[in-house]
């Protein structure tokens, strides 16, 4: 619903009369909605309203935009970084959409157990109280809190903001009129940002930087990319370096926030995208909506389906009953730093030695 009718008219795709009255519509809202979020960020900040602190250091990795800035990829990173200086982290996550079943984590936490098999993932509305009851029972030497930079009743140690260098501050407006959860000049309060898919938002880099100047200046900037490393097999898990697979027609699927990343990703791969399939992020898929997506490539004549990690944890299970006519991969990446890696390692560092 979001992306094939209201993204159109957040976008100025869609013009007209019509186009131009929900727009106005949208901006009343999102006065209403800066207004709200200002007077709650202050009662915060003046105290007003009760911020909890958790007995470990907390590092946050947010963002300030809806979708997907690449969030995920660095909570990995770093409790990867963590558990080889033999450092104890925990994840601490709302969840999103988690299907109801007897597996009901979500997409995410799903990612971060299956790349980090050690680390704990506490998904619990209440990242307090679930960073409480896990130490009454275990131990930590550090929380990262998930999608943590509006989470002003926990405090922490250190805010790293992600930003996606393919569109850094959506249409400028807040929502619902954009995709902004904060004013950019918010960004102030970041302690270090790590720019992500700084290779396929090279051209918007400059502007970055001058904005970055100018609301945050002498805040520290890291670069990164999300570096394809291979295709797995979702039937058979078996993994594929991308020079073992030559570069059929393939159908692109994906529920992600920034689908238009993960297509230019294919494309620079040289793949050939007959079609891509788009749902919204965080979709739950059915059993009905493969079905379909495969009749989709049969009638198209192409054998391949390529998706992301994300996806594949929840279209997994219905894979299990169906043909090996059209086979199904998941694009591996991993985020690589291209600058300030040692930057961002030693902040995270000296957040324990306080």
């Amino acid at each position: 619903m979001y992306r094939k009718f209201l993204l159109p008219v957040i976008t100025d795709e869609k013009k007209g009369f019509y186009g131009g009255l929900i727009r106005w519509c949208l901006l009343i809202f999102a006065f209403i909605f800066t207004a709200i979020q200002w007077g709650v960020r202050n009662c915060y900040r003046l105290r007003i309203l009760k911020v909890k602190k958790i007995p470990k250091p907390v590092i946050s990795i947010g963002n300030i935009t809806t979708g997907g800035s690449g969030k995920t990829p660095l909570t990995i990173y770093l409790s990867k970084a963590f558990k080889q200086q033999q450092i104890r982290p925990v994840v601490l996550m709302r969840g999103y959409m988690a299907e109801p079943s007897a597996d009901s984590r979500s997409d995410e936490q799903i990612m971060i157990q299956e790349a980090v098999t050690d680390v704990p993932v506490i998904c619990q509305a209440n990242r307090y109280q679930g960073a409480m009851h896990y130490l009454k029972q275990q131990e930590a030497d550090v929380f990262i809190l998930d999608d943590g930079f509006q989470h002003w009743k926990l405090l922490r140690d250190l805010d790293i903001v992600v930003i996606d260098a393919t569109s850094p501050w959506s249409n400028g407006y807040m929502l619902p009129r954009g995709l902004l959860r904060e004013p950019v000049k918010q960004l102030k309060r970041a302690g270090l940002i790590v720019l992500t898919k700084t290779d396929l938002g090279r051209k918007n880099l400059k502007g970055i930087y001058q904005t970055l100047a100018e609301v945050c200046p002498g805040t520290e900037v890291c670069e990164t990319i999300h570096e394809p490393t291979g295709l797995m097999n979702m039937k058979t898990h078996v993994a594929l370096k991308l020079t073992d697979m030559s570069r059929p027609p393939v159908v692109a699927l994906s529920s992600i926030g920034s689908p238009q990343g993960f297509e230019m990703t294919l494309r620079r791969l040289d793949y050939r995208i007959e079609d891509h399939v788009i749902y919204e992020d965080h979709h739950v898929y059915q059993r009905q909506e493969i079905v379909n997506i495969k009749a989709q490539c049969v009638k198209k004549d192409v054998q391949h389906i390529i998706t992301t990690h994300k996806d594949a944890v929840k279209i997994q299970p219905y894979l299990e009953q169906t043909d090996d006519s059209v086979q199904w991969f998941y694009l591996s990446v991993e985020l690589k730093f291209v600058k300030g890696e040692d930057c961002f390692l030693e902040r995270a560092a000296h957040i324990l030695q306080r």
